[in-house]
């Protein structure tokens, strides 16, 4: 995109954070599991899940708190959010903001090109010390794309986003992808582009935060397509097998292979200090027709694994506290175990990431 933004003077300047502490493995091999599961019937549907709003509430507060900055981009209202401005007097590329009530916002194309775009507003930010933007996008409408970019006052704009990206968590570093760094001063941009106008994106939160913390665990499946390292299936257990299968894009597909109503899928065993990584989040991208799914977790040397999603769960991001979930505390042995739940083998589950952060986040 070759044209220039000039953005004008804010009232007030804001820091978005998206807390992300995203991991190097502690893994050291998995054992078979003895578990039961039960089995609804399912419809896919959409839903951003915390274990209850006062949860998430505490969650908001942690961040601001450890930024000592208020955000906009937790979209709480119905209406345009504060920090957040069309550019009504730009028919050509102009695009509306809208908070759907539910902690997202949702940006629409109304421009007579085939880009529009809102801005934030200015933020000023040490990227030596928070130099990491988050950026969590629910749902992009059939035949529509997005981009994220952010633009000095006066200064041409730079893509931060990678062509084609979707639904999903996305992590962009700013410093290496601006070359910025110090104390900087700078707006945000997203452009919903689409051949007509009535259709846009879902974001359901922006962050800057931190650069990436190396103690935990994560996957995100962005290896070359085929099974991903640290995950397997249960090949032995004919009865409740599933496979897991990495789509070189940043995801894996879990299907179910078994004889039974249910298959499975295992990560390696994680030895980690609960008390210090306990929050669990999973990113579900497309769960098919008539398929369900179930996340659970067991600890090294027990017989059952434990629920630690909802019954219904389909695609969202989703995010648990396994010390709330399961009792436990200090250091833990477990495996991560992803369940799919169909009457007929061939299909499954799309999961994008999977990370075990830090208390709170």
């Amino acid at each position: 995109m070759k044209k220039r933004y000039v953005l004008e003077k804010y009232k007030f300047t804001i820091t978005l954070i998206f807390v992300t502490s995203c991991l190097a493995l502690f893994m050291a091999g998995c054992g078979q599991k003895q578990d039961m599961y039960s089995v609804d019937k399912k419809t896919q549907f959409v839903e951003t899940q915390f274990d209850s709003n006062e949860q998430k509430t505490n969650l908001l507060a942690k961040y601001v708190e450890h930024f000592e900055k208020n955000q906009a981009g937790d979209f709480d209202k119905t209406g345009q959010p504060a920090g957040w401005w069309d550019e009504s007097n730009d028919g050509k590329n102009n695009a509306e903001i809208e908070v759907t009530g539910t902690g997202a916002a949702y940006i629409t194309k109304v421009s007579e090109e085939t880009w529009g775009k809102v801005l934030s507003d200015q933020l000023i930010v040490d990227l030596n010390a928070t130099n990491t933007m988050r950026v969590v996008i629910n749902k992009i409408d059939k035949n529509t794309g997005f981009k994220i970019m952010v633009q000095q006052p006066d200064q041409a704009e730079i893509q931060i986003s990678e062509t084609g990206d979707g639904a999903g968590v996305h992590v962009y570093n700013l410093a290496e992808k601006t070359g910025w760094s110090g104390v900087t001063t700078f707006a945000i941009i997203l452009i919903v582009e689409a051949e007509i106008n009535g259709v846009g994106t879902l974001v359901d939160e922006i962050w800057i935060t931190e650069a990436i913390n190396n103690e935990a665990y994560f996957c995100d499946f962005h290896n070359k397509a085929g099974k991903p390292g640290g995950w397997w299936d249960a090949s032995d257990d004919k009865n409740n097998n599933a496979t897991i299968k990495s789509n070189g894009k940043g995801s894996a597909e879990v299907v179910k292979a078994g004889a039974d109503v249910w298959g499975k899928v295992l990560s390696d065993r994680l030895t980690m200090d609960l008390d210090i990584y306990g929050t669990l989040s999973v990113v579900v991208n497309r769960v098919a027709e008539e398929t369900g799914f179930k996340l659970m977790i067991q600890e090294a040397g027990t017989a059952e694994a434990m629920t630690l999603s909802e019954n219904g769960s389909g695609a969202g991001v989703y995010q648990y506290d396994i010390r709330k979930k399961t009792g436990w505390s200090g250091e833990k042995t477990f495996t991560i175990t992803l369940v799919v739940e169909a009457t007929q083998n061939k299909t499954g589950t799309l999961i994008d990431l999977v990370r075990i952060d830090e208390v709170g986040f």
